[in-house]
C-alpha cells in the first residue's frame, strides 16, 4: 500500500470489490478529486452503479455514476468535490451495485479513531505564538495587555500562563552531570565539586539543607581535594593531568581554576590544606606579567582571571588591576567581568565600576529568549564560550548590581540553553550553576515567603503561596481563546504581597490565524518552502501531474543561535511524503542533501536536523541546536491525488520559547490527472 491510500486488499474473491483511494486528510477549501477502484472479479461483464455519500464536503456533480466493467477487470470512478469550510471531518461511504442486483459492495475510508470516523479536516490557518515574561521582586500588581487581531475571526488557540517562585528546581541535573563526568583531569576534578559546594552552601543558608546530599558531597569534596593535593607541582601550580612518571608542566589557567576551587571549598566549611593553598597563590602571583607587555587578548583575559582569584583570596594586586582597566577595550566581556569584581573587592565605590557596568549594558543582546552576551572573538585557550561569558557576567552583576534588570533576563536565557538539564561541557555548566546560585542568593528568592494571584479581565484564575516548601514548584494555567475579549485588550494581572523572593511569570498566546489574511512572519526565524522537479532545482513549481515525484525544499534562516528548534512543513492533501529509508522507495532521485558539491545551490546545515518524522499531513524536523546561519533541508514528495489544495504555511519555533517563531507563506498546489 502507498501512504495516504487505502489499498490493503491485495487479493480477494469477492465478486464486486470497492477499493477507495483518497487522501488521509484534507484542508478546508480543498477542491479534491475523490476516487475509487471497483473490481469485477466475476466471469462476466457487469454494469455497475457507483455512488458516493459524504458528510463535510459538497459534490460538484452527480453522486451516482454508471460504468461497464469487463470480467476480471476494474474501473476507476472519480467525483469532483469541495471540502466545506466548517467541516471537522469528512465521512465517506462508497457503494457499488450491479444493475442486475446480484452483486454489491461498500467501503468507508478510513475508519479513524475509535470515537471518530472519517478523514480529518485541517483549517487553512497559521499557528502564531506571542509571548511575554517578567518578574516581580516586590509587593504590588502588574498588568500585561493581550490583544487579538480585531479584523480576524480567531476561534481556536489558548493563553498559557506559568508562574514560578524560584530557579532552584532547574539546577539538579547540571550538578549531577558534573559529579558523574567520566573523565578526571585537573579541570574536571575541580568542576565536579566547585558548583556543588557553592549551591549546597546557598541552599543550606536558606534552610533547605539535605543531610544525605551534604554527607555525599562531603566525601566527594574530600576525595577531590586529596587528588588535587597529590597533583600539585613543586612550583605550586597544576598541569592538565595528574603526573605519572614525570611532572606535568604547570598551566596558569588550570592552576587559577584550582585555587578558586580551594577558596570556595574553604569558605563552605571544608577542611582545605593551607600550605597547598598558599603555594598555589604564590604560583599565581609569580605568573603575573606587566600589563604593557600583554598584547594578545587571551593573555589579558587570563591575567584578569588571575587578578580576580587573588582578590577573592584577600590579596588583590591593585596596581595591576588599575593598569588592566586602562586596557579594558582589549579584554573580552568576561575578562571585564573578572576585572569589575576585582575592583569591587578593593573598593566598592570605585568609579571605574560604573564604566564597566555601562559596557555590559551596551553589549547586551536582547531577544525574546532573554538577555545574553556575545564575544567579538573566541577565546578557546581560556575555555570560554558565549554561554560561559553570559554566566560570568551574570554572576558578577548579581553581586555588584543585583537590581539590574538585565539579570533576570540573563537567567531566563541561560535556563533555556540547556541540553538534558546541563550546558555544553564542564566549564559552561560549572559557571552557569554558580551564576544561578549567586543570583538566587542576591535576589533573596531562596527565602521566598509571599502570596500571589493571577486574574484575567478582573476574574481570578488562581494563586498560591511561595515559600520554602514550594520553591521547586510551578503553577500552570490555560485559558481557551474563545474566552478572551475580541474587541478590546485583555488584562492579565499578576499580584503578590510583601515578603522576600521573586515571582517569575510567562504568558504565551497560541492562536491560529486565517492564512489568506496574514503575511509571512519573522520573529527570530525566517522560513520558506518551495517545490522543484528533480531535473530543475532553480525553478519552483506549484503544479504537478498525478504520480510525479518532486523535491520539497525548506529554507530556514536563524539570525541568532537557536536551541530546541521544531519545524513543521504541512503537506498539500494531494501530496505524500516519500520515506527514502524504505527499500521500496525510489533511490535514483534521492535529494542531494548529502553531497558537498550541492551546497552552493542548496545551502548547508541539513545535518543539524537530527530527528525527522513523516506524518500524513506534515513533515516535522527537530534540531537541538542551530547556530546562526542559513539551513536547507530537502525531501521527496509524490503527487498522489488530483485536485486544487490549500497548502498551510511552514513554521519554525524554539520549543521552550515559542515566541521565537517564523512562519512562511501559504499557497495553493494543483495536481492534474
Amino acid at each position: 500500500t502507498r501512504v495516504g491510500q487505502t489499498t490493503l486488499d491485495i487479493v480477494s474473491t469477492k465478486p464486486l470489490l470497492v477499493r477507495p483511494q483518497t487522501p488521509r486528510f484534507f484542508v478546508a477549501g480543498d477542491q479534491a478529486r475523490i476516487g475509487t477502484a471497483v473490481n469485477n472479479n466475476t466471469d462476466q461483464t457487469l454494469r455497475v452503479d457507483v455512488s458516493l455519500e459524504g458528510q463535510g464536503l459538497t459534490l460538484q456533480g452527480d453522486a451516482t455514476q454508471t460504468v461497464d466493467i469487463p470480467a476480471k477487470r476494474q474501473a476507476y470512478v472519480t467525483w469532483e468535490t469541495s471540502i466545506n469550510p466548517d467541516a471537522q471531518r469528512v465521512d465517506l461511504v462508497m457503494r457499488a451495485q450491479s444493475q442486475d442486483g446480484a452483486y454489491s459492495d461498500a467501503s468507508r475510508p478510513p475508519q479513524g479513531t475509535l470515537d471518530q470516523n472519517g478523514i480529518p479536516v485541517y483549517r487553512y490557518e497559521a499557528p502564531e505564538t506571542t509571548g511575554t515574561s517578567g518578574q516581580m521582586t516586590a509587593a504590588g500588581s502588574l498588568v500585561e495587555a493581550i490583544s487579538l487581531p480585531p479584523s480576524m475571526n480567531i476561534s481556536s488557540g489558548q493563553l498559557d500562563i506559568q508562574i514560578a517562585p524560584s530557579l532552584a528546581a532547574g539546577m539538579t541535573d547540571g550538578l549531577t552531570y558534573l559529579k558523574d563526568y567520566p573523565y578526571s583531569c585537573v579541570e574536571q576534578t575541580v568542576s565536579s565539586f566547585l558548583p556543588n559546594v557553592v549551591t549546597t552552601r546557598a541552599l543550606k543558608s536558606a534552610g533547605l539543607s539535605d543531610p544525605n546530599l551534604e554527607a555525599n558531597l562531603q566525601e566527594q569534596v574530600n576525595n577531590a581535594l586529596q587528588r588535587l593535593y597529590n597533583w600539585q607541582n613543586p612550583d605550586g601550580g597544576w598541569g592538565w593531568w595528574p603526573a605519572q612518571n614525570s611532572e606535568q608542566k604547570s598551566d596558569l589557567q588550570n592552576s587559577t581554576y584550582v585555587v578558586l576551587g580551594l577558596l570556595e571549598a574553604k569558605d563552605a566549611g571544608y577542611s582545605v590544606s593551607q600550605p597547598v593553598l598558599d603555594r598555589g597563590l604564590a604560583y599565581l602571583r609569580s605568573q603575573l606579567q606587566p600589563v604593557s607587555g600583554l598584547t594578545d587578548p587571551q593573555l589579558l583575559n587570563r591575567q584578569a582571571f588571575v587578578l580576580y582569584v587573588l582578590a577573592r583570596s584577600g590579596s588583590a594586586d591593585v596596581s595591576r588591576a588599575v593598569q588592566l582597566y586602562d586596557q579594558r577595550q582589549n579584554l573580552s566581556l568576561y575578562g571585564r567581568a573578572y576585572l569589575m569584581e576585582t575592583l569591587y573587592q578593593v573598593d566598592p565605590g570605585d568609579a571605574r565600576i560604573q564604566t564597566l557596568l555601562s559596557d555590559f549594558t551596551n553589549a547586551a543582546v536582547l531577544s525574546a529568549t532573554g538577555t545574553h552576551w556575545e564575544e567579538k572573538e573566541a577565546d578557546p585557550w581560556n575555555w570560554n564560550t558565549d554561554t560561559r561569558s553570559t554566566a560570568i557576567i551574570l554572576s558578577v552583576l548579581s553581586h555588584i548590581d543585583p537590581n539590574n534588570p538585565l539579570n533576570a533576563n540573563a537567567v531566563r536565557w541561560l535556563m533555556s540553553n540547556r541540553t538534558n538539564g546541563h550546558w555544553w561541557g564542564t566549564q559552561e555548566t560549572a559557571w552557569t550553576l554558580m551564576a544561578l546560585t549567586n543570583w538566587m542568593e542576591a535576589s533573596g528568592e531562596l527565602q521566598a515567603n509571599y502570596n500571589y494571584a493571577v486574574a484575567l479581565n478582573g476574574d481570578r484564575l488562581g494563586g498560591g503561596i511561595a515559600d520554602q516548601a514550594s520553591l521547586r514548584d510551578t503553577f500552570d494555567l490555560s485559558v481557551p481563546v474563545a474566552e478572551l475579549l475580541k474587541d478590546q485588550a485583555n488584562r492579565l494581572a499578576f499580584a503578590r504581597d510583601d515578603g522576600p523572593g521573586n515571582l517569575y511569570y510567562t504568558a504565551h498566546l497560541n492562536v491560529y490565524l486565517p492564512v489568506d489574511q496574514v503575511e509571512p512572519l519573522d520573529q527570530g526565524i525566517t522560513i520558506s518552502r518551495s517545490y522543484f522537479r528533480p531535473d530543475d532545482r532553480s525553478t519552483p513549481v506549484t503544479q504537478a501531474q498525478q504520480g510525479e515525484l518532486l523535491y520539497a525544499q525548506l529554507t530556514v534562516v536563524a539570525p541568532n543561535d537557536l536551541h530546541y528548534v521544531m519545524v513543521d512543513d504541512p503537506l498539500p492533501a494531494g501530496l505524500e511524503a516519500v520515506d527514502q529509508t524504505l527499500q521500496t522507495s525510489p533511490q535514483n532521485v534521492t535529494p542531494q542533501n548529502y553531497t558537498w558539491d550541492d551546497l552552493s545551490t542548496s545551502g548547508w546545515g541539513w545535518w543539524y536536523f537530527d530527528h525527522i518524522q513523516m506524518h500524513d499531513e506534515k513533515v516535522s524536523l527537530s534540531a537541538s541546536y542551530l547556530p546562526a546561519g542559513t539551513y536547507v533541508y530537502t525531501y521527496m514528495v509524490r503527487a498522489a491525488t488530483a485536485g486544487t489544495f490549500q497548502t498551510i504555511p511552514p513554521t519554525a519555533q524554539e520549543f521552550y520559547f515559542p515566541e521565537v517563531y517564523g512562519r512562511g507563506a501559504g499557497s495553493q498546489f494543483v495536481v492534474t490527472p
